[in-house]
């Protein structure tokens, strides 16, 4: 697979829509790494009762699918080795469900140079089946010098 060019980036630039599906497996690994303890995400009883009819997915997960790698996939491209990762922000809409398969529209937000530094922010919506969407992830890296 080709590495990413700097160059190719621009404001606006959008990918090919991706989709995953967040099984118990994944999750509970997730879960697991992060030492996550709220009971909407442990407990199916809990989260039947709490009215989600099944149990939820930690929110946070949108950060496992919405990388520079993962978005880049979907042209056949990589990144090049030393990407940084300068900062991520989060935005949540609704919940997820355990098994929902997610669909994620991704642009990049902005191609910016500070202090001979280059940045790429990338921004991925992810909507739940029901097309609603269910969170937002920008991730903004440092773009490595390239040849």
């Amino acid at each position: 697979m080709e590495v990413m060019n700097l160059a190719e980036f621009h404001k606006g630039m959008t990918f090919p829509e991706y989709t995953y599906t967040l099984s118990e497996d994944i999750i509970k690994n997730f879960i697991l790494g992060v030492e996550e303890t709220n009971p909407l995400y442990t407990d199916a009883d809990y989260a039947k009762k709490a009215g989600f009819g099944c149990l939820v997915v930690p929110p946070t997960t949108i950060s496992l699918y919405v990388t520079p790698s993962r978005v880049l996939k979907t042209i056949d491209k990589k990144t090049p080795p030393g990407l940084i990762q300068a900062g991520q922000r989060y935005e949540f809409h609704r919940p997820i469900r355990l098994g929902d398969t997610v669909t994620v529209k991704a642009v990049v937000e902005d191609v910016t140079q500070k202090k001979g530094r280059d940045f790429v922010s990338i921004k991925g919506e992810a909507y739940n089946p029901d097309g609603q969407k269910a969170a937002v992830s920008i991730i903004t890296v440092i773009w490595p010098a390239q040849s």
